[in-house]
Order: C-alpha cells, then sequence, then structure tokens
C-alpha cells in the first residue's frame, strides 16, 4: 500500500499512513520512524515478537534486540587451555568485578592501563568490548585507563561458570550471581597460570640499591597465604591505613635470589604485562650471582693463602680455622648452584 504523506498542524514533518501487521489496523507515523514501526500498539508487538521478547517492556526489548544483534558479529571461543583459565582468573581477581543488572544479566569487566592485556584476553575469547577512559585524578594521573567488558547474557554466564573453579576471591560473589544454592565445593588447586594473572594484576617489581623485589598487594590475606604456600618462600606484611574507611593492606614480598630465579621462571610462560622487568630483573640477578661467586673465590683463596702462611710461623687460632672452613663451604654451595 502507498503511504502519502499528511501535512497537520501540530508538526511540520510529514506524517504517513500505515497498516498494523498484525491486526491491520490502520495508524499514523512519522516519516523518519517508518522504517522502524511495524506495529500499531504494545499489544500487537508482544503478539508479533518471538518467546525471547515477550512480556518485556519496549525499552528491554530493544537492548536485548541490540544484544542479540551485536553477539553475531563475534565468534566465540571456550576451549580455553586450563593455563589460559587459571591466568584468565587472576586477573578477574586482581583488576576484574563480576555483577547483575536487569536486563543484560551478568557483567564481566577487567580494568587496567595495558591495553595489549586486554587485547590477548578479546584474542583468547573472541567477545567482548575495550574502550578507553582518561583518569584525571587518582593513583594513574593522566594515564589512560583501558576496560574490557562484557554483557552478552549467551557469552558471560558460560564464561563465568568455566571460570568458576579457577576463582579465589571472585567465588562467592560469582555463586551468588549465578545462582546456584549449594556452592560448589570443586576447585583447581593454584597453578603457575593463576599466579601469573594475579600478579600481571596485583603485582609489582621494584628496583633496591643492589636488590630486586617481587611483592603481591591485596586486601585479602588468604589468596596470598595460599600462593605463599604454592610458591613456598616468601614474607606476609600487614599494613594497617590510619583512616577507618580504608581496608587493611596485606603484601607478599619475594626477596631471596634463589626464590626470585624460581618465581620467574614458573611465571615467565604464562606472563603478558610485566614479562620486561621480569626478564631484565633475571638477567641481572644471574650477573650477579656470578659476582658474589668470583668475590667469595678471591676471599677463599686469600685464607687459603694466610693459613698456609700461619701453619709454618704459628698454628692458627679456631676462630681463624673456623672463618676458613666456612668459606670453604660457602664457594661449593656456590659452584653447584
Amino acid at each position: 500500500m502507498e503511504t502519502v504523506p499528511l501535512l497537520t498542524k501540530r508538526t511540520k514533518f510529514p506524517i504517513v499512513e500505515k497498516h498494523c501487521e498484525i491486526c491491520g489496523a490502520a495508524y499514523r507515523i512519522t516519516v523518519f520512524r517508518l522504517h522502524k514501526s511495524r506495529y500499531c500498539s504494545s499489544f500487537c508487538m508482544s503478539k508479533g515478537l518471538s518467546l525471547r521478547y515477550r512480556g518485556r517492556k519496549p525499552s528491554e526489548v530493544g537492548i536485548l534486540k541490540t544484544l542479540d544483534t551485536k553477539a553475531k558479529k563475534y565468534s566465540p571461543h571456550f576451549d580455553l587451555s586450563p593455563s589460559q583459565l587459571g591466568y584468565l582468573a587472576g586477573f578477574i581477581d586482581a583488576d576484574g568485578s563480576i555483577s547483575f543488572r536487569k536486563p543484560h544479566g551478568i557483567t564481566l569487566q577487567i580494568v587496567n592501563t595495558h591495553r595489549r592485556s586486554l587485547e590477548t584476553v578479546h584474542e583468547w575469547l573472541g567477545f567482548g568490548n575495550i574502550y578507553s577512559r582518561r583518569k584525571t585524578r587518582g593513583q594513574f594521573g593522566n594515564t589512560p585507563v583501558f576496560t574490557w567488558h562484557c554483557s552478552f547474557i549467551r557469552f558471560s554466564d558460560k564464561l563465568l561458570r568455566i571460570l568458576l573453579p579457577y576463582l579465589r576471591i571472585n567465588r562467592q560473589k560469582a555463586e551468588c550471581v549465578l545462582g546456584l544454592l549449594e556452592p560448589d565445593q570443586y576447585r583447581v588447586p593454584m597453578s603457575w597460570g593463576y599466579v601469573a594473572g594475579f600478579f600481571d594484576g596485583e603485582g609489582s617489581v621494584s628496583y633496591e640499591p643492589d636488590l630486586y623485589t617481587f611483592s603481591f598487594a591485596n586486601t585479602d590475606r588468604d589468596i596470598l597465604e595460599e600462593i605463599r604456600q604454592f610458591l613456598g618462600c616468601g614474607t606476609l606484611s600487614t599494613h594497617v591505613h590510619q583512616s577507618v574507611r580504608r581496608k587493611t593492606m596485606y603484601q607478599l614480598r619475594i626477596r631471596r635470589h634463589e626464590d626470585q630465579v624460581r618465581f620467574i621462571e614458573g611465571v615467565m610462560p604464562y606472563m603478558i604485562i610485566k614479562t620486561d622487568k621480569a626478564s631484565s630483573a633475571l638477567e641481572w640477578i644471574k650477573a650477579k650471582k656470578w659476582r658474589t661467586q668470583n668475590r667469595v673465590r678471591k676471599v677463599s683463596a686469600q685464607f687459603s693463602q694466610l693459613r698456609e702462611v700461619a701453619t709454618l710461623t704459628v698454628p692458627l687460632q679456631s676462630p681463624i680455622i673456623e672463618a676458613t672452613e666456612r668459606l670453604d663451604t660457602d664457594l661449593k654451595v656456590a659452584e653447584v648452584n
């Protein structure tokens, strides 16, 4: 049927006449909304919609249609390896959030200043959006902050169910959002992938005079204690803020060179953000280790010469003998390591 534009006194835009696809009744609509309108009322619209959209408000139907249209553009990948799932769970526990809002459903977010890490997560999963915003205040200053956001009902729910056994800090919130009446007792053991993801989010590498320090900081003491037991090293300290509004901060530090080398070699295959800092620290630690071994060799040689000279003249006292023997044992340990 041809639509004839009609001019009215109330509006200067042309109005056309159209027939409803359900009941056939004629109704008037402006030209600008002609391509969007198919029904004469919300009652007819509810009949013409699929079962997914029936019984919902028009605003909710529009949002759901938009989400379904965007979902067709993505090709999700849920067959991730255990190391990737562990890294993703650690990254979400460190810099992520889980929320539930109607009509979107479950929403997953990861906020970080390193865009490459969020792009890697997007490549792994095949869905989600990355957008940036610039913070003018706070600890980041003018550094742009990037956010990976997923609010697709079909994807976020399935991904959260897969990540549930790997989560630690956000596990209780995930169970609540998924509507699990009985909490799932199954839990994947701690892995290097989870430690790498958590370190990329909440870890730091600092350099002091002749010393590198690897540290984790978080308000949850249990997760740091679990990481410390998994690593078998590190010291846990507590920092209480003067303000009552701020939570108590806990920090796990790794300072021994042998523990740092083992830690870096364990998380290096999985890290994304702090790979450069960790590799440079590993080279520096190994170079300093060799310098320390050469120094021990020189001191041990000097003491051995002193012992030979002293045995020819005056018998050695017990402290000197103990010191030389201690140096000899240290040298053997350094050569073995």
